[in-house]
């Protein structure tokens, strides 16, 4: 599930993935990978600028393809100190901005849950309306969390319409957005628009009507009680509530959580390889001609192949440890070396290929180059270990984590993705190396890059995975074959891929 927040503080524009996350533990320092902040075009997180507001549209469309999130939650807020009372009114900027952005992000049926405090006006009540309008059902609801002396309450909004009138609704908010945007800009303090829905609308709509003025009076009424409660307690220090810690117990039981204070694990710089020790720096078994993959290659029905950068006698294949969050190593040359611009999940162990990718943005023709991890196997994603899963599994954990950990909006960041692979046999019916006019070889990759129009990288060699059903992530690391390929030029010690499409048509 794909999930977008705007938090509060500088209005800073988050979005993340939940799929290999763990809801309970997800604020936690070691879930910081999964988090990736945007603060829109201006770089300043201002929700209230209509150009942050298209960018961040932008990018969350093209991590979600087209489809939008399945549910968004917005938490906006600034200081109000001295001006309590008009916390409404100073909020509706972002009221009205967090709603826009739900209305553009959210996929079809999906869900939004906005903080609001009073809604009495008729700016607020209008906004309330036409988001109404926009979803199937929604409610004001003041958790039993929630301070009960405040006027704080949740705006909730389930299963998004997709018809004309959304769209009509959209296109209106757009509107007031920008013409606020304008007064803020232009410092034009004497206009304001204090209504966006006739009243009378709102009043012939009696089930609305109803619910509202039902909602503010209990809520009004409760948090009266809440101020007269405050009152007596600051009046006498010395008053107690005896239910505090049988509520407290009740609260834990029911929602099945033990009674003490978490303990943090310290930070450590300490990179722990699992299990097998020296095993995981056993090399590929390198073959030098089709004799060799007579002797290798039984069934190569059982074998995946994937396209790798590495020339001969240059490796680029490593394993990659996540420490903490920013903190990522490799092992190299029998020793941890630190990587910049990469982040990864602490716990996270992952073998894969550092490649140079050639990129093109959409209506450009002039190309640039970006660092990518080519993740081809792992064993283990932050605390999912994951060795004892079969290939296709892992690769499918694999995926997720790619993506929800991919960092490809900000700049210098190192992405992820994992490496294309396919089963060997269709290395003759669907190859997915290429060869240019001068006989370089090179594989087209999956679009990722925000406004990319095509990717691609260098290919020099071959690595064969052993992929069956059978196969763990031992098996398949210590099996694993490299094959440097021949373009005709300095052929010695390389294979032809003429030569390999024919061992493999004769083996199948």
């Amino acid at each position: 599930m794909t999930i977008s927040l705007v938090m509060k503080d500088h209005f800073i524009l988050q979005t993340f993935v939940l799929d290999l996350v763990d809801l309970q533990n997800i604020f936690y320092g070691e879930r910081a990978g999964y988090i990736k902040a945007l603060y829109g075009k201006n770089e300043d997180g201002n929700i209230c600028n209509p150009e942050n507001i298209s960018d961040f549209k932008e990018k969350i469309l093209a991590e979600t393809n087209n489809k939008g999130v399945h549910f968004m939650m917005s938490d906006g807020g600034f200081s109000v100190e001295g001006n309590e009372h008009f916390q409404e009114v100073l909020s509706k900027n972002i009221y009205i901005c967090q709603c826009l952005v739900a209305l553009e992000i959210v996929r079809k049926h999906g869900n939004f849950v906005t903080k609001l405090f009073d809604v009495f006006t008729p700016f607020s009540i209008g906004l309330l309306y036409l988001m109404y309008q926009c979803f199937t059902k929604v409610s004001i609801f003041k958790p039993n969390a929630s301070r009960p002396a405040n006027s704080e309450r949740y705006f909730i909004c389930q299963n998004l319409k997709e018809n004309s009138q959304v769209n009509f609704i959209k296109e209106y908010l757009w509107k007031v957005v920008k013409r606020l945007w304008e007064f803020s800009t232009k410092n034009e303090t004497n206009i304001d628009i204090l209504s966006i829905v006739p009243l009378e609308v709102i009043i012939e709509n009696k089930c609305f009507y109803d619910y509202i003025v039902e909602s503010n009076n209990n809520l009004g009424l409760k948090q009266i009680k809440a101020l007269q409660k405050l009152r007596e307690f600051c009046l006498d220090p010395l008053l107690i509530d005896p239910r505090q810690e049988e509520l407290k117990e009740k609260s834990l039981e029911y929602w099945k959580l033990p009674n003490k204070i978490k303990i943090l694990k310290p930070l450590t710089t300490e990179v722990k390889v699992p299990l097998w020790k020296q095993e995981l720096l056993v090399q590929p078994r390198e073959i030098c001609n089709v004799k060799h993959l007579e002797l290798t290659l039984n069934d190569v029905e059982d074998w995946f192949y994937c396209p790798m950068y590495c020339p001969k006698n240059i490796s680029n294949c490593y394993f990659y440890a996540g420490v903490g969050y920013t903190k990522v190593y490799r092992f190299q040359k029998d020793k941890w070396v630190k990587v910049k611009n990469l982040q990864l999940n602490k716990g996270t162990l992952l073998y894969a290929e550092f490649v140079k990718e050639k990129n093109t943005y959409n209506g450009n023709s002039k190309t640039f180059f970006k660092y990518s991890l080519h993740v081809i196997d792992a064993v283990s994603l932050g605390e999912k270990i994951l060795t004892n899963l079969k290939f296709f599994e892992r690769i499918k954990f694999l995926e997720i984590y790619c993506k929800a950990v991919n960092r490809e909006y900000y700049e210098n960041s190192v992405r992820l993705r994992i490496k294309p692979m396919k089963p060997l046999p269709s290395l003759i019916s669907e190859p997915i190396i290429k060869e240019t006019k001068n006989l370089q070889f090179y594989c087209d990759l999956p679009v990722i890059g925000y406004k990319s129009e095509s990717e691609s990288f260098e290919v020099n060699s071959l690595l064969l995975l052993k992929c069956n059903n059978n196969q763990s992530f031992y098996s398949t690391y210590v099996l694993r074959v490299l094959i440097y390929l021949s373009n005709g030029v300095g052929s010695e010690s390389k294979i032809k891929i003429k030569s390999l499409e024919d061992y493999i048509l004769n083996k199948m």
